[in-house]
């Protein structure tokens, strides 16, 4: 094969990156150039012709500009033209211009001692004060059972051993290019050679943060670049690789509905028996059909190429969204075997001591409130598709295109949001003031939720984040408070269904679920059963502790100095907020389209005043509510 570059390749570069425009060439001997956009500077992977390397070509793919290429002496020219080209030009464009070349040792580290790692700076270079940074943030890269130890060096050239520098040591001055070297032993391959995919992958991760942030200190440091925060130096572009897993998943999602199908269909019927039996007999529920089969979907999503993503963040995204979808799929598969709660405890988790601390301090402080603990009310199903549709109407105002839509219908119990749409059980009554908290919840939250997430150019946002359904409550429950429909009864349940879960976690059946529900949560009698069908169904779902501790998260992400607008950007964790702020800086997300008008009703910013006050939640709601 030959190591020519295809004839007007280095033209094409510099015509691309004068302009501004994405670069991404494949490169002869399986190697690539890819610049996402004018930044002051290039991560560099020579691979040896000499030696297997597996695994560090990964370190450095997640960089928004990066150029892997063959170490064959037959290609050095034609690579430091090309290497020129792209220094030259964006060199002119900020003024200076920063090569940072990556390379391994040929043997690993002896097993149970830390790995070595050398920041080499040229030493007719001068001092850069970027490297200090970069020796720095190298010094806190930790993959569990390796810690780097780092040395700072000056040799007469920041390039592997036995290649030849990338460019001239004059040409690089003429240039104001600057050059590091980082030399890592291979801890990341087992002493065969055989990389740890883990491992690559963390590392991969960890790496890539610490190289923008040496990228950052640079631009502060020589350029005339003028970046936010260093995450903005990550990569913007979605390339093919990123869509198509993108794309793959949000398929995989929309062929099923998980909260649909373990709902039971005959909620009505069932309390009708359960009464009729004088509220003592176990009773059993009905389950619509499976609109597709889980087994041929896994399938499907094991076929999904993750390893094409080289975007380690969004990499990350997409490995913890495909377990949570396969839990999911395993969780159908095994609807009302005892396999499916265990299948829950991984998706919704279990209730925590301090959980169920603040549930029993709940049920303590706030006593029944007569009636309104049932919360039947005048306002009928008709009546609350009518309310949600002029609901709609207001967020039409802020988006024309704002797109959810409303079905009535006799198998659900309660209110649901499916794909953007609100599904609304037919024999639902519910008071004025709670019709005006569940419109929030439900339409303020998570339909938009999902039409915000839906506005961002990854479907994952839409589909949600895994693990987003406790921020989604938590900030549903939230939007309650702020209109002031959070009740003491409202909060009594919340309450009471992390008391629900916990029993049936601990092996109490339906009856006794239901007693201690009437008895001790003080919950009316067919309030108490909705809330255990909730708890047992399909088998045992733990997904209603999630409200309660999704707004003790949501209260300590707020007092804390989150921003509770940006929460709203799609269906996202709170663990991932981070992410989220990450992606904003890089230009991968937007702003959110909708904001909730919760967070303008009247009196919502005293409320929120009052939630920032630092107080427990007990002391809070004992007071307020």
């Amino acid at each position: 094969m030959s190591l020519e570059l295809p004839e007007g390749l280095v033209e094409a570069v510099r015509d691309r990156l004068s302009t501004g425009q994405r670069l991404r060439r494949t490169l002869p001997g399986g190697g690539r150039l890819h610049v996402d956009r004018q930044l002051p500077f290039l991560v560099v992977y020579r691979r040896p012709v000499d030696r297997p390397d597996p695994g560090t070509a990964r370190l450095i793919t997640g960089q928004a500009s990066y150029l892997a290429a063959s170490a064959d002496p037959e290609f050095a020219e034609p690579l430091s033209e090309l290497v020129q080209g792209v220094v030259e030009t964006l060199s002119n464009v900020f003024g200076a211009f920063l090569i940072i070349e990556l390379w391994t040792v040929s043997e690993p580290a002896a097993e149970g001692r830390d790995s070595m790692v050398r920041v080499v700076t040229p030493d007719q270079q001068g001092e850069l004060e970027t490297a200090n940074e970069l020796s720095a943030v190298l010094e806190e890269l930790d993959v569990g059972y390796w810690r780097p130890q780092v040395r700072l060096v000056e040799a007469k050239s920041a390039t592997p051993s036995g290649l030849p520098p990338l460019l001239a040591p004059d040409e690089a001055n003429r240039l104001k290019c600057y050059v590091i070297g980082i030399e890592l032993e291979p801890m990341f391959r087992d002493a065969g050679g055989t990389p740890y995919p883990e491992v690559v992958r963390e590392l991969s991760s960890q790496l890539s943060a610490a190289l923008q942030r040496a990228f950052f200190a640079f631009s502060e440091e020589k350029t005339s670049a003028d970046p936010r925060a260093w995450q903005g130096l990550g990569r913007r572009a979605l390339v093919r690789a990123v869509r198509k897993v993108d794309g793959a998943l949000g398929d995989i999602c929309g062929a099923y509905d998980f909260l649909l199908s373990v709902t039971p269909v005959d909620a009505a019927e069932a309390w009708r028996k359960f009464e009729d039996t004088g509220l003592g007999e176990e009773p059993s529920f009905r389950y619509r059909p499976l609109t597709a089969e889980p087994e041929l979907l896994l399938r499907d999503l094991y076929a999904v190429p993750l390893e094409d993503v080289e975007d380690p963040t969004l990499d990350r995204l997409f490995r913890e969204k495909m377990r949570e979808v396969a839990r999911q799929l395993t969780m159908l598969a095994e609807r009302n075997t005892h396999r499916f709660l265990y299948g829950s405890f991984q998706l919704y988790g279990v209730v925590e001591p301090d959980l169920l601390r603040l549930a029993d301090g709940l049920l303590a402080a706030i006593e029944p409130d007569g009636a309104e603990d049932d919360e039947a009310g005048d306002v009928d199903a008709v009546d609350f598709a009518r309310l949600a549709t002029d609901e709609f109407a207001q967020y039409r105002e802020q988006v024309p295109q704002f797109d959810a839509e409303i079905d009535v219908r006799d198998d659900i119990s309660g209110l649901l949001v499916s794909s953007g749409t609100l599904l609304i059980d037919r024999t639902m009554t519910v008071t004025p003031r709670r019709a005006r908290a569940l419109l929030h919840h439900e339409v303020g939250t998570h339909v938009l939720t999902w039409f915000n997430g839906g506005r961002q150019p990854l479907e994952i946002f839409r589909t949600g984040l895994a693990g987003h359904e406790v921020l989604q409550e938590g900030l549903a429950v939230l939007s309650e408070y702020l209109v002031g429909g959070l009740t003491r009864a409202r909060l009594r349940l919340l309450a009471a269904r992390v008391v629900a879960v916990d029993r049936m976690i601990g092996g109490a059946s339906f009856v006794e679920i239901f007693g201690e529900l009437v008895e001790r949560c003080g919950l009316g009698p067919h309030l108490a059963f909705t809330t255990t069908m909730r708890v047992v169904r399909a088998g045992g779902l733990t997904k209603d502790a999630v409200y309660l501790r999704g707004f003790q998260q949501v209260v300590g992400y707020l007092r804390e100095g989150g921003d509770p607008a940006l929460a709203f950007i799609g269906k996202v964790a709170l663990r991932d907020m981070p992410v989220v702020r990450e992606l904003l800086y890089r230009g991968v997300l937007s702003e959110p389209a909708l904001r909730p008008a919760a967070l303008d009703a009247p009196g919502a910013s005293d409320r929120l005043a009052a939630l920032l006050d630092g107080k427990p939640i007990v002391e809070l709601f004992e007071r307020s509510a």
